[in-house]
């Protein structure tokens, strides 16, 4: 009794500091003033699509119809092989092809670094260079949007992502929902508070003054796009979260799938926290804006642990009094109310997202229960997927899309 006690107190402090760290991250607010661009000159697009060819048609076609003029010949789809068949569609659009030469250096990063050092190499230079996966498709007045938040000063701009599978079973559902939360949770409260968004692999633009800065693109390890986020926050670039700019993504449909995209995310998350640690924690010195970025998730980490020990000292003392026909009633009550707690808390954020987004995503009842029962448990299988990546290596594992270019 009195070691449960004690795990509650500890669980307490726990929650206690979380809520203090999250309310002096999100207390501060910086004074922005973003200074006004003319209309961009040019822009393009930066699109990795090795063998791509089952997807590649769509995202070219939203672009080619965009209500904003664009140059097909700005469009670059990188591959690796010019029999690659993503590259027959790809020249029906009058896109440029460029082909990889380093391919020894596998990830999504250095195929963006090669297309931009031949961008550069070339001569060339644009106001704004756009970043697509190959499964994505844009609404018509995408590119549109995204220019007013060029010209309003930003330096870099995220979408809003919906899926264009969103439909198909529980876990395009449940993932479609994870992407939520980095929309309303995240990125929304973030651009209120007058903070660096955090670029989430595809949907956003780069402002032409950032690459001119490297020549080349810089971020490679495997979530190249969180790894750019933090430079750009260690750095002081300007973003903005532009809701009316929505572009579509396709989300994995079976879960072990889904367990690979995402422990790809972890570790990739683990390795620029690791790369960019000691940058962080000087910044963090000086400015208390970046008090919340420098613990990244820390803290939910901490009360995942507390949750834990709790767990299963709970389970250990009813297995204990069981076998010493001992009262097992408090053991018992916080063995199962630990999950339990746990999954209705989930169920609130469940609520919320499916409120906020039920109009956007054009829900259903049957996506609304799915979302309300499944999206709970899925979220819990961050855990092993975060676990997964301690102990996996950095080599980029091929995710393939499943779209057709009907």
């Amino acid at each position: 009794m009195i070691v449960n006690i004690i795990y509650m107190v500890c669980l307490f402090i726990v929650l206690i500091s979380i809520f203090i760290l999250l309310c002096v991250g999100l207390s501060y607010n910086d004074k922005i003033y973003p200074k006004k661009n003319k209309k961009p000159e040019n822009i393009c697009f930066l699109l990795p699509a090795r063998n791509e060819s089952n997807v590649i048609r769509n995202l070219l076609e939203s672009i080619k119809n965009q209500d904003y003029p664009i140059d097909m010949k700005d469009v670059y789809v990188i591959v690796e092989s010019s029999e690659d068949l993503t590259t027959v569609i790809a020249e029906y659009y009058g896109a440029t092809i460029v082909v990889r030469e380093k391919l020894h250096l596998k990830s999504k990063g250095y195929a963006l670094m090669e297309a931009v050092e031949k961008i550069y190499s070339q001569g060339k230079h644009y106001d704004m260079y756009f970043i697509f996966d190959a499964d994505n498709t844009l609404d018509k007045s995408f590119v549109s949007e995204m220019v007013k938040s060029y010209i309003d000063g930003y330096d870099y701009a995220i979408g809003y992502r919906k899926s264009n599978n969103f439909k198909t079973n529980r876990i395009t559902i449940a993932s479609t929902l994870v992407f939520s939360i980095l929309n309303d949770f995240s990125n929304h409260l973030k651009e209120k508070k007058n903070k660096p968004v955090v670029a989430s692999g595809t949907g956003y633009y780069i402002s032409g003054k950032i690459l001119d800065k490297y020549q080349t693109w810089p971020w490679h390890l495997l979530t190249e796009d969180y790894e750019f986020s933090i430079d750009a926050l260690l750095d002081g670039y300007i973003s903005k979260y532009n809701k009316k700019a929505i572009y579509y993504d396709e989300q994995p449909t079976s879960y072990k799938v889904s367990v690979v995209q995402r422990t790809r995310w972890c570790k990739g998350y683990q390795l620029v926290r690791k790369k960019r640690r000691k940058e962080l924690r000087r910044m963090r010195n000086k400015n208390a804006g970046t008090f919340t970025e420098f613990h990244g998730i820390k803290p939910l980490l901490l009360l995942m642990c507390a949750v834990a020990v709790i767990f299963i000292n709970s389970f250990i003392g009813f297995w204990i009094n069981v076998n010493n026909h001992e009262s097992t009633l408090m053991n018992l009550i916080i063995f199962i109310s630990i999950p339990v707690l746990t999954y209705l808390f989930l169920q609130i954020i469940s609520i919320y997202l499916i409120k906020k987004n039920k109009k956007e995503m054009n829900m259903g009842l049957r996506e609304i229960l799915i979302g309300l029962f499944y999206f709970p448990l899925f979220f819990l299988t961050f855990i092993p997927c975060y676990i997964n990546a301690i102990k996996q290596g950095n080599e980029w594992i091929e995710i393939k899309h499943e779209g057709d270019n009907k």
